[in-house]
């Protein structure tokens, strides 16, 4: 193995105060579809920036660190 792929890392975070989700304008969508809030606290946190600085380092550290 040469390598490895993060998918799916805009949800790896959330906003730490836990404050529930706005519930988002898009029409016609109930509770129960992903759309009808958005996401503004779940997805793309600011942070997830440092966490896979983190994490690149930790596999150069363990690695021969050329990628």
């Amino acid at each position: 193995m040469s390598g490895f792929q993060l998918e799916k890392v805009e949800y790896l975070l959330e906003d730490p105060s836990r404050h529930n989700e706005a519930i988002s304008p898009s029409p016609g969508v109930t509770h129960d579809e992903y759309s009808f809030y958005s996401h503004t606290r779940t997805v793309n946190q600011p942070e997830i920036v440092d966490v896979l600085g983190e994490w690149k380092k930790v596999i150069q550290n363990n690695t021969d660190g050329t990628k």
